[in-house]
């Protein structure tokens, strides 16, 4: 269990690709009336939580839609990370990603900084509650709560 709150973690960046999983946050160090934040990172092989990753993965379509992909390139895109910065107006996050190219490379991009305070995606409202959801979940990822459970097959194949 995590000596830290989840009210003192703030998740700075978060991408997961097929083989690393790449936590960064702040956390508040609290010593009487005194905060200091310190830096915390991870660089793992550890595969985290379906929760998680299926957040990620909900995010796709709004990745495509922030470039404005047509409909073909659109279904090729896989969110795999979010980048927040806190503002004293709300959060703007940064969600990345890649995409298939017709002659099938993979090409990473990211969206552009996207305000959970405005409405010009028209998805924002959606993406803030999400948002929230994904700090927790790497919030349980942070204090060792939650990662994936893998299940082996007889043959030692993750299924």
């Amino acid at each position: 269990m995590s000596l830290v709150k989840r009210s003192n973690f703030h998740l700075k960046k978060l991408k997961y690709l097929k083989d690393k999983f790449v936590v960064e946050a702040t956390l508040d160090k609290i010593n009487g009336d005194t905060v200091n934040q310190v830096k915390w990172g991870v660089n793992t092989t550890i595969v985290p939580h379906e929760d998680l990753r299926n957040i990620l993965m909900a995010w796709s379509p709004l990745l495509a839609k922030s470039w404005g992909f047509d409909k073909k390139t659109a279904e090729s895109v896989k969110c795999t990370g979010i980048g927040i910065e806190q503002k004293a107006d709300g959060d703007v996050v940064t969600l990345t990603g890649n995409y298939t190219t017709p002659s099938g490379y993979v090409r990473g991009f990211s969206s552009p900084p996207i305000s959970l305070n405005d409405d010009y995606y028209k998805f924002e409202e959606i993406l803030e509650k999400d948002v929230e959801n994904i700090k927790d979940e790497a919030f349980a990822f942070y204090s060792d709560d939650k990662q994936a459970d893998l299940q082996l097959t007889t043959d030692g194949k993750e299924s």
